[in-house]
């Protein structure tokens, strides 16, 4: 005989998690024309992107909760100067 959902007795199946990482680098290299008091230069880097989404679900099996971020770390070198970049986003939709 089967217990209905939410029936009196009928155990409750376990709350359950996902979570999946990304992570990736790629340089680059790009010619300003302008730069350099218009004579151009080239600008060269890299780009790292760091990627966490989670998923979670209720013991009862209601509708997910979902939660991402996304972070990234740029470094360039444009005529000799060294700078880099921090990005960071965030995420939760219930």
């Amino acid at each position: 005989m089967a217990i209905p959902h939410g029936a009196p007795g009928a155990a409750a199946a376990p709350a359950a998690a996902e979570t999946q990482t990304f992570r990736g680098q790629d340089s680059f290299s790009v010619f300003v024309p302008c730069a350099n008091g218009g004579s151009g230069e080239s600008v060269d880097g890299i780009l790292k992107v760091n990627a966490v989404f989670g998923e979670t679900f209720d013991s009862a099996g209601d509708a997910p909760n979902f939660h991402g971020t996304i972070r990234f770390q740029g470094t360039q070198n444009a005529n000799g100067v060294i700078t880099m970049d921090k990005t960071f986003f965030s995420e939760t939709c219930n």
